[in-house]
């Protein structure tokens, strides 16, 4: 497993006091963290007039849109949803000066969160990285007086959603639970515990 930062951190200590790591302090990566390693990240940030972020050409190059364009800074409507997003259309728009645009809330909708969303007050995870956007997301977002949120950049165009799609689809949220998952296939019939799937790992791979 991809060790965490925490992992990283706890790691790095060790080199510093040449100690052997314990296994037990040692975890691979959450699911926020697979998603950001292999996925970059927009920020939005929630005005009185709508979502506001920042003109990424890349991520509109030759894609569709389902909405206006919008210029936050001004209002102005600068693409529709008739206009071919080129290359070139898009470094016109650049040129034009466009840095930032608006969106309304159903424009968010069908996208994927790239951080956990927690209640401030309780410290409960309320959504998950990787988790879709509906309504009740942005609600809730809204809700909790959060004014910004980081949106995986996956449109199935430029960027393909199949790292996403293994982790949405994979029940284990950490490396003992896909352990003995895996165990369970390999020992069917045998109880299945974390020590016996360490072990048997071990012996497969490292012994």
């Amino acid at each position: 497993a991809l060790p965490s930062n925490r992992t990283e951190e706890y790691l790095n200590s060790c080199k510093e006091k040449n100690v052997l790591p314990e296994r037990a302090k040692m975890f691979g990566m959450t699911k926020e963290e697979i998603l950001n390693f292999f996925y970059d990240s927009q920020l939005y940030e929630l005005k009185n007039v709508g979502w506001v972020t920042e003109f990424n050409k890349e991520k509109l190059k030759n894609s569709k849109l389902k909405f206006d364009l919008v210029n936050a800074d001004d209002g102005n409507i600068v693409a529709t949803p008739d206009d071919k997003l080129t290359p070139r259309f898009l470094k016109k728009l650049e040129e034009d000066g466009l840095k930032r645009i608006l969106l309304k809330d159903e424009e968010l909708i069908g996208s994927h969160l790239a951080e956990d969303i927690i209640n401030i007050s309780s410290g409960e995870v309320l959504f998950e990285a990787g988790d879709l956007i509906e309504k009740d997301v942005l609600a809730s977002v809204k809700t909790q007086k959060i004014n910004k949120i980081n949106i995986l950049m996956v449109d199935g165009n430029n960027v393909g959603p199949w790292i996403l799609n293994t982790i949405q689809n994979d029940k284990n949220v950490s490396r003992e639970e896909a352990l003995v998952d895996i165990y369970r296939v390999m020992r069917p019939g045998e109880p299945p515990a974390y020590e016996s799937a360490e072990a048997l790992f071990q012996n497969l791979f490292f012994d």
